[in-house]
């Protein structure tokens, strides 16, 4: 999340199965909706993972999964590269 006036940047990770289309084998950047905007705002306030057992918020997350490949607002057309950095205590 962005704390920039103009800026508001979230991050959504999914789980994808070996059956999931293509779309959603790489990072991506995306401007968004009116309604994706809403059902992002929504969640912002989540701050755990969401499993199948939480029925609700997992359909919630569900949709917006869905949603996105049909949403032509792509922003970065290219693989983006993502290091993510562990602090191990020896």
């Amino acid at each position: 999340m962005s704390h920039n006036p103009y800026l508001q940047l979230y991050n959504l990770y999914f789980t994808i199965g070996e059956q999931e289309d293509e779309f959603y084998r790489e990072a991506r950047i995306f401007m968004v909706t009116d309604l994706l905007r809403e059902m992002i705002l929504f969640t912002s306030n989540w701050s755990k993972g969401i499993s199948k057992k939480h029925k609700a918020a997992y359909s919630f997350m569900k949709a917006i999964k869905d949603i996105l490949p049909t949403q032509k607002i792509q922003i970065a057309n290219f693989p983006i590269h993502i290091l993510i950095l562990q602090i191990r205590d020896y």
